[in-house]
């Protein structure tokens, strides 16, 4: 899990992704998606498996705006859940192997880079989304909207407590009722989701990184206790976290 979305190309090979409740196998010119704080992994299935992946800021897709469709709302493909999300039809895959392989190109030059690729990734989504049913309309929120989120964003990645969604409407000067449909449609997940798979993020680095006991992690994390830990840990990556961190060692 992690904040960035994340948008990736199969050049070669196959791979199995996995999320929380549906998985999916990708061969050559095949794309996936992640969302903000998504549960997701994946398993070589045909090597050698060559991929490009971007770990793209929610607020560069937020902001994102052409005076031809300012309608056009980028951040959708991310947001909806993993089954209903843009896949490559067969006739697009030449097409993205090409986009793969300018994506390739730019990464070996020396000069704007970043603006290229920038470019470069606006264009995959752009073509990924254009035979897509469900049109990347921009959903009836303000203008403002993700600056005004962006403060209960930040509020949760400064903090390791546990922040109530009262903390965060405050936080953005809005009510809790408001604060609360207004970040789900922008964010595509609840605020306490969005909370909750942060400090896990959190406490899985602290476990790898260190040796600190499980109800030291768990208690600094915000969470009420190590079984509170324990079962909310299970439930996002499907094992324990003393199996996770032993996992992690023996790697």
């Amino acid at each position: 899990m992690h904040y960035a979305l994340e948008m990736g190309l199969v050049l070669s090979g196959r791979m199995k992704r996995y999320y929380q409740n549906w998985r999916t196998e990708l061969g050559p010119g095949q794309i996936w998606l992640c969302g903000i704080w998504e549960p997701h992994g994946f398993d070589i299935m045909h090597v050698p498996c060559q991929v490009i992946f971007f770990a793209i800021s929610p607020e560069m897709l937020a902001t994102t705006s052409f005076a031809e469709n300012t309608a056009w709302d980028w951040l959708a493909p991310f947001i909806v859940p993993p089954e209903k999300r843009p896949h490559v039809k067969p006739n697009q895959k030449a097409a993205f192997l090409t986009l793969g392989r300018r994506i390739m190109d730019a990464l070996e030059k020396k000069e704007k880079t970043g603006i290229l690729l920038r470019l470069l990734v606006l264009e995959t989504i752009f073509e990924l989304c254009n035979q897509w049913p469900c049109a990347p309309r921009r959903r009836a929120v303000p203008g403002d909207s993700f600056s005004i989120i962006n403060r209960a964003v930040d509020l949760v990645l400064k903090s390791h407590t546990l922040l109530t969604v009262h903390d965060a409407a405050k936080a953005c000067n809005l009510s809790a009722s408001i604060f609360t449909r207004l970040f789900h449609k922008v964010m595509g997940l609840s605020f306490a989701d969005f909370s909750i798979r942060y400090r896990l993020h959190g406490a899985k680095e602290q476990l790898v990184r260190s040796q600190d006991p499980l109800k030291s992690i768990a208690i600094s994390w915000g969470f009420a206790d190590k079984s509170h830990f324990h079962h909310v840990f299970v439930g996002h990556y499907g094992c324990t976290p003393s199996e996770y961190r032993k996992r992690y060692i023996q790697n």
